[in-house]
């Protein structure tokens, strides 16, 4: 098992955005600043645990910000995902799922929280009614779990076992088990990238030279919980990175897109002799020479287009670690510039070599957004526009801050010193 850094980073292969019919992946349209009472936002401390807490704040853009006597604590490790107004922490440590919502005095407050066997692992949202998440296998071909999720009680309404593909299909072949990296359901369509992982549980990718989707009728009963067809296309590699939020997200027009990393570096290896410790050079077989790049799944359409593939490597300088959808056939992105690093070493906190770009999915262009140096983010939750900026946590080797980033220009303004490790998201959950 890897180290207590990338565990629940390779646990938590693919929370993603997700949209019903024609809604795009972002959580909930601009907001003005009147309706920006406080914003909320994820926060993990330095301190002894590295301790996560949901704060709500009014002003992130100046000053300092710390979990000092403020904000709710939450176990553990954890993904945070937001619905409509209503923010879901799930644990992978802790086995659980609670839900905030702000009360009349702007303060986040407890709605529910609801168990589970195994760690969710992978997110969506269908409007901002619902949230859908699943488990992921253990070692060998085992079933997983669906949940849907009412955003508006935090209650679970159902769970369905399903399957990805196993032994018995031949689908993906003896020895590899389907990893979910992305959730997203489009006109009664649900949609779920997946990396081929070794059966024994190393995390190993030996297939990675294809991109795979598994496409359902939705939504998923006991009778009705295998995949109609499995999409694959040749021309990048497995879909996601472990840790992203979105893997896969939607458009305006409901054209659907997701990234391919396959580095070494973003965790893509073939068994051998690897060594993940950032004081010794990796020994290791990347598991691919396929470029990094996007695909698109055309609205009303269950495969990839054939005319289309984004090859972000070649137009961004590096490969893609992570993207967000921003409205306008605009998407923001996180670039890995430097592939000479360790197994697993894009996720690690000494590990500075990323960049933030915007990318115009249509023309397939790259342009680096300005003012936001090179620096090093294993985990973003879903983005919220606000006033035509969304917010991100940026840390560097010396020191961390927030950041403002104007969608329009491409242009990003130094925030609020962050007195801690990250900020995993910031959500405006105002009525």
């Amino acid at each position: 098992m890897k180290n207590s850094i990338l565990l629940a980073c390779i646990t938590s292969i693919g929370l993603i955005g997700c949209g019903g019919s024609n809604d795009s992946n972002n959580n909930a349209t601009d907001k003005s600043p009147e309706t920006q009472e406080k914003l909320s936002f994820a926060f993990k401390d330095t301190s002894e645990g590295e301790p996560e807490y949901l704060i709500s704040k009014e002003d992130i853009m100046s000053g300092t910000i710390s979990a000092q006597g403020v904000g709710t604590e939450q176990l553990g490790w954890n993904f945070f995902y937001p619905v409509g107004n209503t923010i879901f922490i799930s644990g992978y440590q802790n086995f659980d799922t609670s839900s905030y919502r702000l009360n009349e005095a702007g303060d986040t407050t407890k709605l529910n929280t609801f168990l589970y066997d195994k760690p969710l692992q992978s997110f969506g949202r269908i409007g901002d009614q619902t949230l859908i998440a699943s488990d992921a296998p253990g070692a060998g071909h085992t079933d997983r779990k669906f949940y849907t999720v009412d955003a508006n009680s935090g209650l679970v309404k159902s769970i369905v076992e399903y399957t990805i593909h196993g032994v018995d299909n031949g689908t993906a072949g003896l020895g590899t088990v389907a990893w979910p990296t992305g959730l997203l359901v489009r006109d009664n369509k649900l949609f779920i990238p997946f990396q081929k992982l070794d059966d024994a549980g190393g995390y190993y990718t030996p297939d990675a030279d294809t991109a795979f989707i598994a496409v359902y009728d939705y939504p998923l009963t006991p009778s009705n919980n295998t995949p109609t067809k499995i999409i694959e296309d040749p021309r990048t590699t497995n879909i996601g990175v472990n840790g992203s939020t979105t893997n896969i997200i939607q458009a305006d027009n409901g054209d659907i897109y997701t990234m391919s990393n396959g580095g070494f570096t973003g965790g893509f290896a073939v068994p051998g002799d690897h060594d993940n410790k950032p004081e010794t050079p990796h020994q290791g077989i990347p598991a691919t020479t396929k470029p990094s790049g996007i695909l698109r799944i055309a609205n009303a359409t269950t495969e990839f287009d054939a005319s289309y593939f984004f090859n972000v490597e070649e137009a961004a300088g590096g490969k893609i670690f992570w993207f967000d959808y921003l409205g306008g056939n605009k998407a923001i992105a996180r670039i890995v510039t430097d592939e000479a690093g360790y197994w697993w070493s894009a996720f690690y906190k000494d590990y500075y070599t990323t960049k933030l770009v915007m990318l115009d999915l249509i023309n397939k262009t790259s342009t680096n957004i300005e003012g936001i140096p090179l620096h090093q983010k294993r985990y973003t939750s879903p983005l919220e526009i606000i006033d035509g900026h969304i917010y991100l946590s940026i840390e560097t080797a010396t020191d961390s801050h927030v950041y403002k980033v104007n969608i329009e220009t491409a242009e990003a303004t130094k925030g609020a010193k962050i007195e801690g490790k990250t900020i995993k998201g910031f959500y405006d959950l105002n009525n």
